[in-house]
C-alpha cells in the first residue's frame, strides 16, 4: 500500500511536514503537518495514521490566539480527511463546545480555562495570583545541624500565592518562595485546611516534607519525609515516615558507593557498589563490617563471557549452552567473533534462597534486546528472543523453557500491526509443550474509532466495546454479558465518576458516589433494581469511608448479606487506628458474621486487630490473623510468614 501523497498544503500558511517511515522501502509512512500563521505561531496540526487500513483518516487540532498572542481557544482534535489546512473546524465536532477557552490577566497569566464539552456548562479551572497574607503560612527553616526550626510566620507578601479552583469548587492553594520553590500546598476543606509544607536548607535543597497530620502532632518520625545532604549537595540520609533512616555514601565521581537501611543496620550489614571505568555498575555486595557477607549481583559488559566460561564448576553444561547466544554452543574466541556487532551483557543475581540467577542479554546496534537467556530457580533455563518492526516496536517475543537439555514449553507472541499506519491490530500466541503439536490462538484484537481510540477489544470470543465522551473519558463498557455506564456531569464536573449503572443477565444495579474536597471517595450508595417489583429496592451493598488528613482510612462501613435468609445489614463497621501512617489497630463494631460466603473483616478473640512493623515499614506481626512474625530478605521482600499454630509460608524472590 502506498503512502499518502503529500504536496503543497497551503498557499498562505507556512508549514512543516514530518514523515515517519513504517518500512524500509518507504512505502508507508505516518505524516504530521504543522501549519503556522504569519507570526510563526503554531495554528493547526493534522496527522494521519489514526485508523488502521485507512491512511486518509486524519486528526486535526487548532489553536486560535488573542490580540496579545496568547492561546485563546484550543480545539480538541477532530476527525477529518486529508492533510490540507482547514479554515473552519468547529462545525466538524459533534459537540459545539469541544474546546478550551482561556482568559488571561494583564500579565498574560491564565486566570480561567473552560473544560471542553457542552455538558460542562462553561465550568473550568480558575487561577488566582495573589500574595500571602500575614500569619497565614508558617515559616519553617533548617538549622546548621539540619534540624527543623519554626520561625513564626512568613511576612505578608513574602510568598507568591496561586489559588486553583476546579470545576467543583475544590480549592488548592500553592505558596512559592522567590526561587519558585513550593513552600506550602493547602487544600481548603469545609472546615479548616489540609497543609503539606516543604522545607529547604540554605542551599535550596529539599530537607523536609511535613505531611498534613504533622500540624496536629509535631512528630517528625511519624509525619515527615526527611533528607540530609553532604557539602557537595548529595543526599546522604533519607527517612520515610514510620521507618528508620536510609544512609548513603558516594565516591569521588558522585556514584553511589554504599547504602544501609534500618534492617541492615540491625544486622550490621551495608550494601556496597562497584563500577567500571565507564561508570557502569559491575558488582553489588553485602558487607558485615569490612568483610564481604555475600555478593548479590555481578554485571559483565561488552561481550565479556568470563562468567559463562570461567564458572564451569557452578554452571552445568546445559546452563552454559543456554546462556550463550542462540546457535553458539560453548564460548570460544572464534564463536565470540561470530557474534559480530551483537553486544552482550551478563548479570548474576542472588535469589533470596541463595540460588544464583544468571541472565545474559544480547543487543543489536540500536541497543534493543535481541535475546535474553537465563538460568532460574530449580534448574529452570529460559531463552527469550525478540524481533522488531522497522519503527522499533516489538514484533515477536519467543520464550523457550527448558529443564536441563529438554524443552518443556515454547511460546511465540506475535504483535500484528497495520501496514499503513503502524497501529497494533491483534496479538497472536503460539504454544507447544514438551515438543508436542503447536496451538495457535488470537488472544486479542483491537478496533479503533476515528479519534484513534480503542473502542473494541476482543479476547477469545468476548468482545468489549468502549464509548467515550468528548474529553476521552469512558462512558460505557459493553459486552454480551455485562454492560456498565459511567456518569460524570450529572453531579460532578472535575472528572470524578458520579455513578455507575451495571446490567447483566441476572442483575441490574447502580452505585452513586460521593467525594470529599480532596476527591477521596466517601460513599458508594448501592441501588438494586427488582424486575418483579419494577422498582429500585433492596438488597443494599453500600460502602462508606472516612479519612484522616493524610488520607488514611479511619472508618470503613460495608453493607451486605449476613445470612442467606436475612436482610442486608452492616457486615463491617471498622474503626482504624494508626501509629503515624502505619495501621496499628482495627476494631469491628459490627456483629460477627458466620455466613460462609460473606467476605467481611473477621475480628478474632473479640480483641482489636493489632499490627507491628519493622525498621523498614514492613509488617512483622498480625495478631488478628495469627501471624507471629514475618521475615524479610535484604531487599525488603517477604521471605517467610510464621503463624501461631506452627505453620508457615515461605517465599523465594529472584530480584
Amino acid at each position: 500500500m502506498a503512502s499518502l501523497d503529500v504536496k503543497a498544503q497551503s498557499d498562505v500558511h507556512n508549514y512543516v511536514i514530518k514523515s515517519s517511515m513504517l518500512d524500509e522501502q518507504g512505502l508507508n509512512s505516518v505524516t504530521t503537518i504543522e501549519y503556522y500563521d504569519g507570526l510563526g505561531r503554531k495554528e493547526q496540526v493534522v496527522s494521519n495514521g489514526v485508523k488502521p487500513e485507512n491512511p486518509s483518516k486524519t486528526l486535526l487540532s487548532r489553536t486560535i490566539y488573542d490580540d496579545r498572542g496568547n492561546e485563546w481557544k484550543k480545539f480538541l482534535p477532530v476527525p477529518t480527511t486529508g492533510l490540507d489546512y482547514q479554515t473552519n473546524i468547529s462545525y466538524k465536532h459533534d459537540d459545539s463546545k469541544a474546546l478550551s477557552a482561556i482568559t488571561y490577566d494583564a500579565l498574560d497569566r491564565p486566570t480561567f480555562a473552560t473544560t471542553p464539552g457542552s455538558d460542562m456548562g462553561g465550568k473550568g479551572k480558575k487561577h488566582e495570583f495573589l500574595a500571602n497574607k500575614a500569619n497565614s503560612v508558617k515559616k519553617y527553616t533548617v538549622s546548621d545541624d539540619g534540624s527543623l526550626v519554626q520561625k513564626g510566620y512568613y511576612l505578608e507578601a513574602a510568598l507568591s500565592w496561586e489559588r486553583i479552583t476546579d470545576e467543583d469548587n475544590n480549592v488548592t492553594d500553592i505558596y512559592t518562595n522567590l526561587l519558585g520553590q513550593k513552600v506550602l500546598e493547602r487544600h481548603v476543606m469545609a472546615q479548616g485546611a489540609v497543609d503539606t509544607y516543604f522545607v529547604y536548607n540554605d542551599c535550596y535543597k529539599l530537607c523536609y516534607v511535613l505531611q498534613p497530620m504533622y500540624q496536629q502532632e509535631a512528630d517528625l518520625d511519624k509525619f515527615a519525609f526527611q533528607y540530609r545532604y553532604d557539602n557537595r549537595g548529595r543526599m546522604v540520609e533519607k527517612t520515610i515516615p514510620g521507618c528508620e533512616k536510609i544512609s548513603y555514601t558516594y565516591d569521588d565521581a558522585d556514584r553511589l558507593l554504599t547504602m544501609q537501611d534500618g534492617e541492615m543496620r540491625k544486622k550490621g550489614l551495608s550494601r556496597h557498589y562497584a563500577y567500571d571505568g565507564l561508570g557502569r555498575m559491575t558488582a553489588q555486595a553485602l558487607y558485615q563490617g569490612n568483610a564481604i557477607y555475600g555478593i548479590e549481583q555481578r554485571n559483565y559488559y561488552d561481550g565479556d563471557y568470563s562468567l559463562i566460561s570461567d564458572n564451569g564448576n557452578t554452571l552445568s553444561a546445559e546452563a552454559r549452552n543456554m546462556l550463550a547466544y542462540s546457535g553458539v554452543m560453548g564460548v570460544t574466541s572464534a564463536q565470540r567473533k561470530e557474534l559480530g556487532n551483537t553486544f552482550a551483557c551478563v548479570q548474576t543475581q542472588l535469589a533470596s534462597d541463595g540460588t544464583d540467577i544468571v541472565t545474559a542479554m544480547y543487543y543489536d546496534q540500536k541497543g534493543r534486546v535481541m535475546e535474553k537467556n537465563s538460568k532460574l530457580l530449580d534448574n529452570h533455563l529460559r531463552r527469550e528472543q525478540f524481533s522488531y518492526t522497522f519503527t522499533g516496536k516489538v514484533l515477536t517475543h519467543t520464550i523457550l523453557d527448558y529443564k536441563g537439555a529438554k524443552e518443556v514449553f515454547r511460546s511465540v507472541t506475535t504483535n500484528n500491526y497495520d501496514a499503513a499506519t503502524g497501529i497494533l491490530t491483534s496479538i497472536e500466541v503460539t504454544t507447544s509443550a514438551n515438543g508436542g503439536n503447536e496451538a495457535k490462538k488470537r488472544t486479542a484484537a483491537f478496533e479503533y474509532d476515528d479519534y484513534g481510540r480503542i473502542y473494541s477489544t476482543t479476547h477469545g470470543s468476548v468482545v468489549q466495546k468502549t464509548e467515550f465522551n468528548v474529553r476521552d473519558w469512558p462512558t460505557r463498557l459493553a459486552s454480551d454479558n455485562f454492560n456498565e455506564r459511567l456518569y460524570y456531569t450529572d453531579q460532578f464536573f472535575n472528572g470524578n465518576v458520579s455513578r455507575v449503572y451495571c446490567t447483566g443477565p441476572y442483575y441490574d444495579y447502580s452505585y452513586k458516589f460521593d467525594y470529599d474536597k480532596l476527591n477521596r471517595l466517601t460513599s458508594a450508595d448501592y441501588i438494586n433494581y427488582d424486575e418483579n417489583e419494577l422498582a429500585w429496592t433492596e438488597p443494599d451493598f453500600s460502602e462508606y469511608a472516612s479519612y484522616d488528613d493524610n488520607g488514611n482510612i479511619t472508618r470503613l462501613q460495608r453493607i451486605g448479606f449476613p445470612d442467606e435468609h436475612e436482610p442486608t445489614t452492616f457486615l463491617d463497621d471498622l474503626d482504624m487506628s494508626y501509629n503515624g501512617n502505619q495501621l496499628s489497630e482495627v476494631e469491628d463494631k459490627a456483629n460477627d458474621i458466620t455466613y460462609m460466603t460473606t467476605t467481611n473483616f473477621t475480628q478474632n478473640n473479640k480483641l482489636p486487630a493489632r499490627y507491628t512493623y519493622n525498621a523498614n515499614g514492613g509488617m512483622e506481626t498480625d495478631v488478628n490473623n495469627g501471624v507471629v512474625f514475618m521475615e524479610y530478605d535484604n531487599f525488603g521482600y517477604a521471605k517467610a510468614v510464621y503463624f501461631k499454630n506452627g505453620s508457615s509460608i515461605e517465599y523465594v524472590h529472584t530480584s
